[in-house]
């Protein structure tokens, strides 16, 4: 910096001295997350819901100067399971990558990609698509990990219910009356399958060899897989 100071009679003095300025510092964050996920199986209607779902990804700049050439490519972290998904063609926009040009100081850019079911999940567990965001701009360096999120896929579950009754082995007739009589008769059902099952009920049907004192049917709620109970 350089200046001019004059003395009494006008003439002017030259004078300067050196003032650093540092450069403005720049940043830029990334956060990521998903609406809709993640993709539960239903076995009574055999479908998923939902089956799509959509990654926001948020780019801040954290700094104090403007940044350039702004950048964000999404992409899935394990390529094994890239079959469970595609790109949502009903999606306004899935440019991959996105960019912007210009992301001025604590401002937020913020870019979205559309995804939907593209085959069932028939492996027996739950997979994650786990999506990883990688960004740069012109001032700032790629970044290639620590931005993801997933979305968990249920696997296609079915249950597979049994039934088991028990009962006296033998109904005697003693003078003038059955013996037992009343008697209980034992149900017992389990879920042998891999996948809940809803709203259970058992039902025993009337026969003429004997009356049904009521109820004539037992509710047992939701039965987990691999899972039973009983009632009488």
């Amino acid at each position: 910096m350089t200046g001019i100071a004059y003395d009494d009679e006008g003439n002017p003095i030259p004078c300067g001295d050196e003032m650093p300025i540092a450069n403005l510092e720049t940043a830029l964050q990334c956060a990521v997350k998903t609406f809709g996920a993640g993709d539960r199986y239903i076995p009574v209607l055999q479908e998923y819901d939902p089956t799509r779902w959509v990654i926001t990804v948020d780019l801040t700049n954290t700094g104090g100067a403007p940044i350039t050439d702004v950048v964000a490519e999404l992409e899935l972290a394990d390529s094994s399971l890239v079959a469970l998904q595609e790109f949502d063609a009903g999606f306004p926009d899935n440019t991959n990558p996105k960019g912007v040009a210009v992301l001025f100081p604590q401002s937020t850019k913020t870019f979205q990609w559309g995804f939907r079911l593209a085959s069932p999940n028939l492996s027996g567990i739950s997979q994650f698509l786990y999506y990883n965001v990688k960004y740069k701009s012109k001032e700032t360096p790629t970044v290639t990990s620590g931005c993801d999120v997933p979305v968990e896929i249920e696997p296609v579950v079915m249950p597979i219910l049994s039934c088991q009754l028990m009962a006296p082995d033998t109904i005697y007739f003693d003078v003038n009356k059955h013996v037992p009589s009343p008697y209980d008769l034992y149900v017992e059902i389990a879920n042998t399958g891999n996948g809940d099952a809803m709203n259970v009920k058992a039902y025993v049907l009337q026969d003429t060899r004997f009356n049904i004192l009521p109820p004539a049917y037992r509710e047992y709620g939701d039965l987990g897989a691999e899972e039973d109970d009983h009632v009488r």
